[in-house]
């Protein structure tokens, strides 16, 4: 599906779903819809929802976006510029499972290779979400 964020007429502004079309028809790549998402995943879901931890490079076996909710819990994105078919459904599944070995350090890993000032994730979590503790590796 194809979305347009639009934002005239109110605060938050609202998706307006597009005719079919392929990502490049539109000059557009994967990867550059990745980026767009990982840096603006507040306009498709709830800013206080979600915070993106990390985007794949190229060569990587890993899903296009990580994030994480308020309770911690792991979101796996994968991104497609085709339709969906089968074989989707079993990567995304195959990432859930190396995704389910991760740990606390493995994903501060991964946050801070996408902030040169070394944030923690913890640290991020806590003022994303507006907590008072931070979220660790006990958690």
């Amino acid at each position: 599906m194809l979305y347009l964020v639009n934002q005239e007429g109110t605060e938050t502004g609202y998706l307006e779903r597009r005719n079919a079309v392929r990502l490049h028809s539109l000059n557009f790549r994967e990867n550059d819809l990745q980026r767009w998402l990982t840096h603006r995943l507040d306009r498709v879901i709830r800013t206080d929802d979600l915070l993106p931890i990390t985007q794949s490079r190229m060569g990587e076996e890993m899903p296009d976006i990580l994030a994480l909710d308020r309770d911690g819990r792991l979101f796996i994105f994968e991104l497609k510029r085709w339709e969906s078919e089968s074989s989707n459904l079993l990567q995304v599944m195959r990432y859930a499972q190396i995704a389910s070995a991760w740990g606390y350090e493995k994903l501060n890993a991964l946050y801070q290779r996408e902030h040169e000032d070394n944030a923690e994730l913890g640290d991020a979590h806590r003022d994303h979400f507006g907590y008072v503790e931070t979220l660790s590796a006990a958690d």
